[in-house]
């Protein structure tokens, strides 16, 4: 539970990683299990078939908008398919100095606008900053699915996106 962004994305698509079991599921668990909350970094991976990349996994990211090598992205989710990545990130860009300085949302991989998030007031984009943060998260697990629910208004600028939320919802029944 203390992994963050990086290795649950690779967790979708790394096939030696979703090969390795860490540990019994509930204990640091596997990648292949049902369902696993990151809370520090508000990641929910959840899988259709726990134990198999088989079937649909889903990951979704709430958090804030100071995190380390963060990009303007509280909100995005991802989908893989039998491991095969359907709906993705674009990724990150060749890092340089520039990266980590004052204009790093000058570069468009880095921005919401390059991320699957909405935009709203006609494309307004996400703000930098620790109080820029996904509010109400919820994350839920049950034998059935799994469920990750975020009021998302806080990243945008104010009265911008009003109550915009993001649920994502893996169902397995």
């Amino acid at each position: 539970p203390e992994a963050g962004a990086g290795s649950a994305l690779t967790a979708l698509v790394d096939p030696r990683w979703r090969a390795a079991l860490t540990g019994p599921p509930g204990e640091g668990g596997s990648w292949l299990t049902a369902a696993e909350w990151l809370p520090r970094t508000q990641i929910l991976l959840a899988r259709e078939r726990p134990g198999s990349t088989g079937g649909l996994t889903v990951a979704v990211k709430g958090g804030h908008n100071a995190e380390r090598h963060n990009h303007l992205d509280v909100g995005s989710y991802w989908i893989a398919l039998d491991g095969v990545p359907l709906v993705v990130d674009l990724g990150q860009p060749t890092y340089t100095a520039d990266s980590f300085g004052p204009h790093r949302y000058r570069a468009w991989p880095l921005t919401s606008d390059w991320h699957n998030l909405p935009a709203p007031g006609g494309g307004t984009g996400q703000l930098p900053g620790a109080g820029r943060a996904a509010r109400e998260v919820r994350a839920e697990a049950t034998d059935g699915g799994a469920l990750f629910h975020a009021d998302l208004a806080a990243v945008y600028p104010d009265g911008a996106a009003g109550g915009l939320t993001r649920t994502v919802r893996l169902d397995r029944d």
